[in-house]
């Protein structure tokens, strides 16, 4: 074992996908950054996952106030999304570095273990075609399919579809992305859905608006319950007119 680890390291030397130090072959991250990550704590909303909550209040007719949440139940989101965890997934998203999803996807299990049961069904937030084509991959479908794994439950991709393309998030005001992702995702197979109790997954939460659409089509399909599986959250992205 120790002449295969060796050769492994030296004809294929992994990197830790948040410093780029080399790391052993057996190894998804360095020691040094397991301690430095930004994990987050009971200050980010249980239901929405981010610090500054978008759980919003409304009056009805009687004047009474009453929360409104976001479509998914809750969200599992175990880092902030600081400089160190932006290289790590801007790595995944744009240079082909595949093997970071099994990495992030060892971070979030270690916050996901318990909230998993036999009735889980895990989905990832889906791209379009073309947009999948011009990329390669869709990174959420590769953090999927290591949570799968690791978690020991069922994955199908091909639950959620993302009907058309949609502008860039980046360009259009907090109002206009919600609206430029209306209806742009339906549920392909409602029979999986239906009474199960689903893992949304995607990579980084900003404003909310993208998880919270693949979540409403999921309800109406007839998902028992749907939460969001995040890698990381950005602080007060709902203030902010930039989209990550």
């Amino acid at each position: 074992m120790k002449v295969w680890s060796y050769l492994v390291d030296l004809i294929a030397p992994m990197r830790c996908p948040f410093c780029d130090r080399f790391i052993r072959w057996d190894k998804l991250f360095c020691s040094v950054c397991l301690k430095r990550l930004p994990f987050t704590g009971s200050e980010v909303c249980r239901a929405c996952g981010k610090v500054d909550c978008i759980c919003k209040f409304t009056d009805n007719e009687d004047s009474i106030q009453k929360r409104i949440y976001p479509h998914y139940d809750r969200c599992i989101v175990p880092l902030y999304y600081d400089d160190i965890v932006k290289h790590s997934i801007i790595d995944m998203k744009y240079n082909s570095c595949g093997v970071n999803s099994k990495a992030i996807a060892e971070i979030i299990t270690r916050r996901l273990k318990k909230c998993s049961n036999d009735n889980s069904l895990l989905v990832c937030v889906p791209m379009t075609r073309k947009a999948k084509i011009a990329r390669g991959y869709n990174q959420s479908h590769l953090i999927s399919k290591n949570l799968s794994s690791f978690l020991g439950i069922e994955y199908d991709p091909r639950v959620l579809r993302k009907n058309r393309n949609t502008k860039d998030q980046k360009t259009l005001t907090k109002h206009e992305r919600a609206l430029n992702l209306l209806d742009a995702f339906t549920v392909a197979q409602p029979e999986k859905v239906m009474n199960r109790d689903i893992l949304l997954c995607d990579d980084v939460l900003t404003t909310g608006n993208t998880l919270n659409e693949c979540a409403r089509v999921l309800k109406l399909a007839g998902a028992r319950t749907v939460t969001a599986v995040v890698f990381a959250t950005v602080k007060g992205a709902q203030d902010n007119e930039n989209e990550v």
